[in-house]
């Protein structure tokens, strides 16, 4: 077995109401699709179509687990087409002159009744608090619509989703932040799970990663015409690199202390840029305000990236706990 560390993220739920986001998901698995079919027992009703680019989100493993409900959402694009090379040397006339022994590349579909996975996210949740690390091409801007859809689809609630200062770092008090930074590079290539403009390449261990906003950022500081002749400038070897920093001067009512948690929770579903936020002693620490850790998740070996569920369950339960016992959250 090897070990892959994953980033452990944070969201607190917000049902408008006396129940939590777990007892939700128990009144889930014990719903009826239709008489004498439950939810539970029918993986093809537990499918959310996105609407922008016919990816589906499945939510596959669902299982009551030590106090809380766990599960893996999977994301598919159907009838996707993966770029394979094969290793068996072929020589083909690339022009009229030349003549070369290459290796065939070919598109390939999955099997009959099998899509290619794009990415996972494996979660656990325990009363009002949510727990999850998203893999491959996952993207966390999309767990909270997922579980909106579960619970509106079948009539049970609604949900919101929030995520939080981590109080070994803040005072917990919203109010108290001082700056925001976002801080990141431009990449002209293309994701290849999802295959969006720009999409990040991130890197253990880089000094920044892919930002698809960087353009935009240098566009709205720059004349039109300068920013056109930079654009046209460069080449496949350079890059646009932004740094944001930003703040709220005066004073915060409720309605600016509620509209930056907002802005919190969007930085923290940011799948491409380093943030950071500066509490009352303005010092920036590149992501290290918003709760979240990394974690160490068992794989078969260090290029699979399938985590065996009660592994994984494992984790984020214990962490969970760690976090309750730190005071990190409160269980209620």
């Amino acid at each position: 077995m090897a070990v892959r560390y994953f980033a452990l993220n944070y969201r607190a739920s917000n049902t408008n109401g006396s129940k939590t986001l777990e007892d939700h998901l128990r009144q889930c698995m014990s719903a009826e699709t239709k008489p004498g079919v439950r939810f539970s027992d029918a993986p093809a009703d537990r499918v959310m179509v996105h609407t922008q680019d016919g990816k589906e989100l499945l939510l596959n493993e669902f299982a009551d687990v030590v106090d809380g409900v766990a599960g893996i959402i999977c994301e598919v694009i159907p009838g996707l087409m993966q770029p394979v090379l094969s290793r068996t040397a072929v020589q083909k006339q690339l022009t009229k002159t030349t003549v070369s022994t290459v290796f065939k590349m070919a598109e390939q579909s999955a099997g009959k009744t099998e899509d290619f996975i794009q990415g996972l996210c494996y979660f656990y949740v325990r009363h009002n608090h949510l727990i999850f690390i998203t893999v491959k091409g996952f993207r966390k801007s999309d767990v909270e619509p997922f579980f909106q859809w579960l619970l509106t689809s079948l009539r049970i609630g609604e949900v919101t989703l929030s995520a939080v200062l981590d109080k070994a770092e803040m005072d917990g008090d919203i109010g108290r932040v001082s700056k925001f930074r976002i801080k990141g590079s431009s990449s002209g290539g293309k994701g290849v799970a999802l295959a969006v403009p720009k999409e990040t390449r991130r890197r253990a261990g880089a000094a920044s990663v892919a930002w698809s906003k960087a353009e935009e950022v240098v566009q709205a500081v720059l004349p039109l015409h300068a920013f056109e002749r930079l654009i046209g400038s460069l080449s496949d070897k350079n890059r646009l690199v932004a740094d944001v920093q930003w703040s709220v001067a005066g004073p915060r009512d409720e309605k600016v202390k509620a509209a930056l948690q907002e802005v919190v929770t969007e930085l923290a579903d940011i799948d491409d840029g380093i943030i950071g936020i500066a509490g009352k002693d303005g010092e920036i620490k590149d992501g290290g305000v918003i709760l979240g850790t990394k974690r160490p998740f068992e794989v078969a070996d260090e290029n699979h990236v399938l985590i065996d569920f009660d592994q994984a369950t494992d984790v984020l339960v214990s962490t969970f706990a760690r976090w309750i016992e730190d005071k990190k959250l409160t269980l209620k």
